[in-house]
Formats: C-alpha cells, structure tokens, sequence
C-alpha cells in the first residue's frame, strides 16, 4: 500500500461519513416534509455542501496521476483537516430529525456562523492543497474562484456572527454560493 493509498482510504472514510450523513437526513426529512419549514437559502447551503464532499473525493483521487509527488505527513494532515471540516459543515447543514417540526429558516440562523467557518476552513486547506500538491500559485487564475467563495463564506461567517439574519443577505450569500461552486468544480 502506498502512502497515497493510505491517504485516499482515511479521507473517503470522512467523506463517506459525511454522504451517508446527507442520505439518512434526507430519508428522514422526506418522511416529515409536512412537519418541515422550507428556507431556500438552507436548501442551497446543503447542496452546494453535497456537492462539495463528492468533489472532494475526486479531486483527491485524481493526484493519483501526480507520479512524482512524495506525499508527507503535512499534506496527510491537510487532505485529511479538508475532509473533516466539510465533513462538520455537512454534520451542521442538515438538523437532526425529531418528533417536533423543523423551521429551516431559524435552524439556519442558528448553526449558520459555525457552518460558513467551517467552509472557509475547508476553501482555505483546499487552496493550500492546490498549492501542495498541484504546485498551483495561490495566484492562479484557477484559485480566483475559490478566493470569490472564501471571500463569501468569511462574510457570511461574519454576518452571521454580528447578527445579521437578514433574507437578502442569505439569498445573496446562497446565490454567490452557487455561482462560485459552478465554477469551483
């Protein structure tokens, strides 16, 4: 087993975790969308989350092809760091169903600074990992994006932190959201 393997075994675990996370949720919130409160700019965070574990893993795996790299304990600290926090941002998108009804809406406000930290921890440890592995300048015209989303997430981490739950501001967080992650993948 090479260290790649290793690697690429101990952050599909995380990111596994993570994906049945999101299918357990969903199977529960189908079986209660009457009782559940729909809040668009929730509904958007929680894909574009989805969206980023399964684009995780196949980045990850496609530095297989990078033959001459030597992978070191640093870079299995940071693939394995990038995997957790999005693996706690998934945990924080999606509430745990119980017996009450889920107001979205109030669910959102209430997890939405820990959740944008731990995304711009993730955008942070995958610029870092670009750098890493790939040799990418952080300069890079292919890292603009993924700045624009740290850049978001900071901002609606700082949002959420000072009180602003205001809609606009989580619709215009959600729509940058998905317009950075349709080019960040």
């Amino acid at each position: 087993m090479t260290r790649f393997d290793h690697i690429m075994i101990m952050v599909s675990i995380v990111i596994g975790l993570g994906v049945i996370k999101f299918l357990t949720d969903f199977g529960s919130f189908i079986e209660k969308a009457p009782e559940i409160s729909t809040y668009p700019p929730h509904t958007v965070w929680t894909i574009v989350t989805f969206i980023l574990l399964v684009q995780l893993w196949w980045a990850i795996w496609s530095y297989r092809l990078i033959l001459d790299k030597k992978w070191t304990y640093l870079d299995y600290v940071i693939v394995l760091l990038a995997g957790t926090f999005l693996y706690m941002a998934g945990e924080l998108a999606l509430p745990t169903v119980k017996n009450d009804p889920i107001d979205l809406e109030e669910y959102f406000e209430s997890v939405s600074f820990s959740y944008f930290l731990c995304i711009s921890i993730y955008l942070i440890l995958s610029l870092a990992l670009r750098r890493r592995v790939r040799k990418i300048s952080l300069l890079a015209g292919s890292n603009l994006f993924r700045f624009f989303a740290l850049i978001i997430a900071i901002a609606a981490a700082g949002s959420a932190a000072v009180g602003l739950h205001e809609e606009v501001f989580h619709n215009a967080f959600a729509l940058a959201g998905v317009l950075s992650i349709t080019v960040f993948i």
